[in-house]
């Protein structure tokens, strides 16, 4: 019977001994140049407060990649509106282009306006995933101009 209650016993410290390891590690802790995302996004992302910073120049650099990409100088949803007009989203799946476009116009109508125009208060973990969600989206924009021969 004390066996059991020390084994059980051990089993709880173990427990305790890694979730505390975990909480350490937190992904969030570390710099930007330790995830593997695009170069200019950890130049440009300084992971300082006020985090709306890094979180503004995240979405500037998808802007600024997509109108390189296209030759424009639109800006904001105009941006988003030529690529639909270009071919950017195009999918055999109408409601997949759809979604497409609308996941594009919704990073830039509420990513990157609000922190623009407002002093919103972002935490760093908020600002990390954020710009990883923004070099998901300069992949999958690169991704798509490269199927839809843009």
């Amino acid at each position: 019977m004390k066996g059991i209650k020390i084994q059980n016993l051990l089993k709880e410290i173990k427990k305790v001994v890694v979730l505390k390891k975990t909480k350490d590690k937190s992904p969030y802790n570390y710099p930007l140049s330790k995830f593997n995302i695009d170069r200019e996004l950890v130049q440009d992302c300084k992971l300082i407060q006020p985090y709306r910073a890094c979180i503004r120049e995240a979405l500037l650099t998808l802007e600024t990649r997509i109108g390189d990409k296209l030759g424009s100088e639109k800006t904001g949803k105009q941006l988003i509106q030529e690529c639909k007009k270009m071919g950017v989203f195009n999918r055999q799946n109408k409601s997949e282009e759809e979604g497409l476009f609308f996941l594009f116009m919704g990073s830039i109508l509420w990513l990157r306006n609000p922190p623009s125009h407002k002093k919103l208060k972002y935490d760093r973990e908020e600002a990390i995933k954020i710009i990883l969600f923004t070099d998901h989206l300069i992949n999958l924009f690169e991704k798509l101009c490269s199927e839809n021969s843009i």
